[in-house]
């Protein structure tokens, strides 16, 4: 997820160490720890890199047999199914 910070549109994870967090609970996580995947100029910057992360991840993944074939990377764009 991205949100607006003092240095610019900042990328967090919302699943660390396999937890979910909420997007209240990253920004506070954000907050404590400083750990964030990227700052950016523009939201759309910011998700388009979030959307290469995750085919990225997701190819890795199935490419190790870590997720179903079913799940193809992109899965997660709006209107995509």
């Amino acid at each position: 997820m991205n949100f607006g910070s003092d240095e610019g549109e900042t990328l967090i994870p919302t699943v660390i160490n396999g937890k979910s967090f909420t997007p209240e609970q990253a920004i506070n996580e954000f907050r404590r720890t400083g750990q964030h995947l990227g700052i950016f100029d523009t939201p759309e910057n910011a998700e388009a890199y979030a959307q290469a992360l995750h085919n990225a991840q997701a190819e890795y993944l199935q490419s190790k047999g870590l997720l179903p074939q079913s799940l193809k990377p992109g899965w997660g764009r709006r209107g995509h199914r």
